[in-house]
């Protein structure tokens, strides 16, 4: 038996639920997206969707990257281990791989099996997510761009 969400449950407990409710992107909500390499081709990366969806059905996305020693990362924003539960040591926030994409896709990739729907993330990680996206040198223009006029 399928069972739908009603208008008053929130999105954020479907990943919870023991029986399928069909996807349905939401602000702080967090994906496995594939990203891998040669070197390591079965990669994945954990994304965060930044918005609800906007009047066009769009979503800012961010990744989230663990710190490696000797490696430059962005500063903008540095999480702890354990901040979220699928962030086991300190992580940053990879902003040259942001991105905007519409709900349909983000859908279609869930229910495809290609990405992976993981635990929400709180609301005050999100919002610092946003700040160090709009002030990064690193995310894309188009990014900041639709980021500055969703908050304005």
């Amino acid at each position: 038996m399928l069972n739908v969400l009603k208008r008053s449950e929130s999105p954020s407990n479907r990943w919870k639920a023991d029986q399928y409710l069909p996807y349905h992107p939401f602000k702080g909500g967090t994906l496995l997206i594939p990203s891998g390499s040669a070197s390591k081709p079965d990669g994945k990366h954990l994304f965060v969707i930044l918005n609800d969806a906007c009047k066009d059905g769009k979503h800012a996305l961010v990744s989230l990257s663990r710190i490696q020693e000797g490696q430059y990362y962005d500063q903008n924003c540095v999480f702890e281990a354990g901040v979220h539960d699928f962030i086991k040591v300190r992580t940053f926030a990879r902003y040259q791989m942001a991105r905007v994409q519409t709900s349909i896709h983000l859908i279609k990739c869930v229910e495809g099996w290609t990405f992976t729907e993981k635990p929400p993330v709180d609301a005050v990680l999100v919002e610092r997510l946003v700040a160090g996206a709009i002030a990064s040198d690193f995310t894309p223009l188009y990014v900041q761009t639709y980021l500055v006029q969703l908050n304005s």
